[in-house]
């Protein structure tokens, strides 16, 4: 059997209706959690990705993985 684990963030209140920066912000956010975790937890994200690249917090982007050299 598959086991799926569910995290949830602290809730992200809006800001006023016209207020497109604060929107921003909040997708930026609600992104920066969800990318988390499937960094955490990449074999457990039911899309397919997650095997070849790697997030990188520094880049805080998905990268390509480089192979690993193998040591006899």
């Amino acid at each position: 059997p598959r086991t799926v684990i569910y995290e949830w963030g602290e809730p992200t209140w809006p800001g006023p209706r016209d207020d497109r920066s604060r929107d921003t912000a909040i997708i930026d956010t609600a992104l920066d959690f969800i990318e988390g975790g499937i960094a955490r937890y990449p074999t457990q994200y039911l899309h397919p990705i997650g095997y070849a690249r790697a997030w990188s917090h520094s880049e805080r982007a998905w990268l390509a993985r480089t192979p690993r050299a193998v040591v006899a």
